[in-house]
């Protein structure tokens, strides 16, 4: 398998999960909630700051279904998806370090994040040793 074929797959998948995440949260977040035991109250502060990080992953979901079809952009999306997945990543690491073990739910989308995030660093390390900007 070509390294731009597996850039294509990698942010293809990376992206259809970002921008339906991002838009189930966006549309419905205390559907995505309830699926990992959190019940939301419903209050505008509450549901404000879940929806303004939804629209960063609908938006991350689009440059990475960019990247997979155009792949002029596959080394900003690459970026993007590293930063993103990895950041949510971490994020539950510290979260798992500071709060226990959350539900079994979020305990794979972190598995997931990382392994989507690795990919994708991976990936761009090749594009960036091959010198690929296209």
């Amino acid at each position: 398998m070509t390294a731009n074929l597996m850039t294509r797959i990698v942010l293809a998948l990376a992206g259809l999960a970002a921008l339906l995440i991002g838009a189930t949260l966006l549309l419905d977040p205390q559907a995505l909630y309830a699926g990992s035991g959190l019940v939301l109250d419903g209050g505008a502060s509450q549901l404000s700051e879940i929806r303004a990080p939804a629209a960063l992953l609908v938006l991350t979901g689009l440059v990475g279904l960019a990247g997979s079809t155009w792949l002029k952009w596959a080394t900003a999306a690459l970026q993007l998806t590293v930063l993103v997945f990895l950041g949510y990543g971490v994020g539950r690491v510290a979260s798992l370090a500071l709060d226990g073990i959350p539900s079994d739910s979020l305990v794979l989308a972190m598995l997931i994040e990382w392994g989507i995030g690795v990919l994708a660093l991976g990936l761009l390390m090749v594009r960036n040793r091959s010198g690929a900007s296209a």
